[in-house]
């Protein structure tokens, strides 16, 4: 599993009209995948990425996720994680378990730590946790490794 902190060492508005909404792909530009049950944590996800030049697809589930990365391979895909957190690593493991997600990178956003999900986490197949609050320059920096092939 990816360690953030080995990436970044000091990690301790363009709204969707609808749901599902993604924009047309830019030349060049990486699409990562916001995936959560939260219509506003995908919005601010989907607002800050785009203001990084990143095309955005936001999803409520595995299944969409999976859709999506069929139609155009997402450079990652963030998670917003959810409470009871066992029923969200549940949903990474499908979404892992998928061809079509083959080498995507998923993270998971959590306000757990490590300590707390890191077996569950592991075995769900996810890639990297970010805990929140989020460090955003940290996360800027990740998308951008995994959108330049660094996975």
């Amino acid at each position: 599993m990816l360690e953030v902190q080995k990436l970044a060492p000091e990690v301790k508005p363009l709204p969707a009209t609808r749901k599902n909404f993604v924009a047309p792909r830019s030349s060049g530009r990486s699409l990562v995948v916001v995936a959560g049950r939260h219509p506003d944590t995908r919005f601010m996800l989907r607002s800050l990425l785009e203001l990084w030049n990143y095309d955005v697809a936001e999803a409520t589930g595995p299944e969409e996720s999976v859709r999506i990365a069929e139609a155009d391979r997402p450079a990652a895909v963030l998670i917003d994680g959810y409470l009871p957190m066992a029923d969200c690593l549940a949903e990474v493991e499908r979404l892992k378990q998928s061809a079509s997600m083959n080498g995507v990178p998923v993270v998971v956003l959590s306000g757990f730590t490590k300590e707390k999900v890191g077996p569950g986490l592991a075995k769900s197949g996810a890639d990297g946790l970010m805990t929140k609050p989020l460090d955003f320059d940290a996360l800027e920096r990740l998308l951008r490794y995994f959108s330049n092939g660094g996975f």
